[in-house]
């Protein structure tokens, strides 16, 4: 079996045709994507009809979570400014009420048993029943227990698959953990346009990562024709502008 999998993708259609290319030249069973598929990017509604054609199995992130009943947490409700506040109303009035509804209802979580393997994919680990308010981006990963927060069973033929970080790694404890980056951002926190493909059967896999083709400084002029929210800091931290030619 042949699974692609994304996270992050972040209402950029760029990535989702990239994706798509990707899953047809190498002849993919599955895509499974692990959320945040909305905010920041241009084409959050076109993003979410792209991933309803494709069959695609999507999972919930805290951007899902922003954008339906569930709303900001707490301590982002605190730390965040007017303009990032305006940015997911914005996401909210463009993908629209039929959509709000339809990512209310995304699970967090996906499991897949292959022989000896169990894989298990999640956006990042939950406190409370949503996903953790952990601030990777100020604190990183490096302190983090992924055994405990995650709260899978340790066991060596688990792989545990999650996005949320926008950076790419494998890391094996009893677990092994593989963070897939971010198909849809690259840019000052977000060492992106990555994927990954894993080939499973019974007995074996392999896991081969995947850089997307999609153009950095398009993304940049959606942004800018369409005056979205918050788009200044957007584009300095997700779509590295300044450095933005391909």
């Amino acid at each position: 079996m042949r699974i692609l999998i994304s996270s992050d993708i972040h209402a950029n259609i760029l990535a989702c045709e990239a994706l798509a290319k990707i899953y047809a030249r190498e002849k993919c069973d599955l895509h499974i994507t692990l959320g945040d598929a909305v905010d920041l990017g241009p084409w959050p509604k076109e993003t979410l009809e792209f991933i309803k054609r494709e069959k695609t199995v999507y999972l919930k992130g805290n951007h899902e979570e922003y954008n339906c009943s569930i709303g900001l947490g707490p301590e982002l409700k605190k730390s965040i400014g007017k303009s990032e506040a305006e940015h997911y109303r914005w996401t909210k009035e463009q993908i629209g009420i039929d959509n709000v509804r339809y990512i209310e209802k995304l699970p967090y979580k996906y499991h897949i048993e292959i022989g000896k393997y169990n894989l298990y994919f999640q956006h990042f680990f939950l406190e409370n029943g949503i996903i953790s308010e952990y601030n990777v981006f100020e604190y990183g990963i490096d302190g983090l227990d992924l055994e405990r927060v995650f709260g899978i069973e340790p066991k060596k033929n688990n792989l545990i698959f999650f996005g949320h970080l926008h950076k790419a790694f494998l890391t094996e404890k009893i677990n092994t953990y593989i963070s897939v980056g971010s198909a849809g951002c690259d840019g000052k926190y977000s060492k992106g346009k990555s994927a990954d493909i894993i080939e499973i059967d019974k007995n074996a896999y392999t896991i081969k990562p995947i850089e997307l083709e999609w153009n950095t400084k398009t993304v940049i002029n959606e942004i800018e024709n369409r005056n979205m929210p918050d788009k200044d800091a957007i584009e300095e931290y997700f779509f590295n502008r300044g450095n933005a030619a391909t």
